[in-house]
């Protein structure tokens, strides 16, 4: 036991990196944005990851990640998609076993958030699985993966297939119409006309398979509500059209705050003046009373 205990991952720290390269690992992202190569997370023999890499693919040249708030706890073997200019990841495995976090990390912003799912029904903690993205519901289609990290038993197999829409923060298991063939990892699944193509895995009885199974997707609009939209512009940044970033002295620390200008506009009709007449013009600080004792706070609109 204390050997296992020994070669067991441990989890990077900050600092621990060698110059601007990222240490050599399995099980991480990788994926292009903005004319570069992005990996995060990952593991090797002796810890997990939780740190970020760019290469610049004209340059050749690798840039450590600089995080403007902390990151999810580090893993390996997740799932991961772009979405909107943000890195979605859910799941994977950790120092103390199969995670059921998702989180969300803006690419240009460099902030990562936790996203709070919404209902009480989600997929098991787990990781490997297989997952594909689909635009046309702008959804995450996921299926398969382990629930334990040091087993072969078939009972630790994910069987179901789960859907999260993106737009409602909602996870959904999807139906079949007939009982799941393949479960488990690793498998691939590949998108073609609005179905998803489920390749290998591992059957009922634990043994790899070579079969490839379609599932044709059903493109049903969920219904929407003025309340939910209204609620959506409130409460999820990025659906924000302005961020203020507000700074009470030069030199003190600057605080961004997204929003939304027709919520502005109905709140504040001030402000979003102020706002209209900078929208053809290049950014600039202005100064707005503070109502609670006269003071005035420099505002810049991004």
């Amino acid at each position: 036991r204390e050997r296992e205990r020994d070669r067991a991952p441990r989890v990077v720290k900050e600092g621990e990196r060698e110059g601007g390269k990222p240490h050599k690992r399995t099980g991480h992202a990788s994926f292009v944005f903005d004319d570069a190569i992005w990996i995060f997370g990952g593991r090797d023999h002796t810890r997990f990851f939780s740190d970020m890499f760019r290469f610049d693919i004209s340059g050749r040249k690798w840039t450590y990640v600089k995080y403007r708030s902390p990151p999810p706890p580090a893993r390996a073997s997740f799932v991961y998609h772009l979405f909107r200019d943000r890195l979605i990841i859910y799941g994977g495995l950790g120092e103390g076993g199969p995670l059921g976090d998702m989180w969300t990390f803006d690419l240009k912003g460099k902030n990562w958030e936790s996203i709070a799912i919404v209902g009480s029904r989600v997929p098991p903690r787990c990781f490997s699985q297989a997952s594909a993205f689909m635009p046309r519901e702008q959804a995450i289609y996921m299926v398969g993966g382990r629930t334990a990290a040091r087993s072969s038993s078939s009972r630790d197999l994910v069987h179901v297939m789960w859907k999260f829409d993106l737009n409602r923060l909602v996870w959904a298991e999807v139906p079949r119409s007939s009982p799941p063939q393949l479960c488990g990892a690793p498998m691939a699944l590949s998108l073609h006309d609005n179905s998803i193509y489920i390749f290998s895995g591992t059957d009922a009885n634990g043994k790899q398979s070579k079969l490839l199974f379609r599932y044709r997707c059903e493109l049903v609009a969920s219904p929407c509500t003025l309340t939910q939209d209204l609620g959506d512009l409130l409460n999820r940044s990025q659906l924000a059209d302005v961020v203020f970033c507000i700074q009470e002295e030069p030199g003190y620390h600057v605080v961004e705050f997204p929003a939304h200008r027709a919520i502005i506009k109905a709140r504040c009709p001030r402000l979003y003046s102020l706002l209209d007449e900078s929208h053809d013009r290049d950014p600039s600080p202005f100064c707005v009373a503070d109502d609670r004792g006269g003071d005035e706070v420099g505002l810049m609109m991004g």
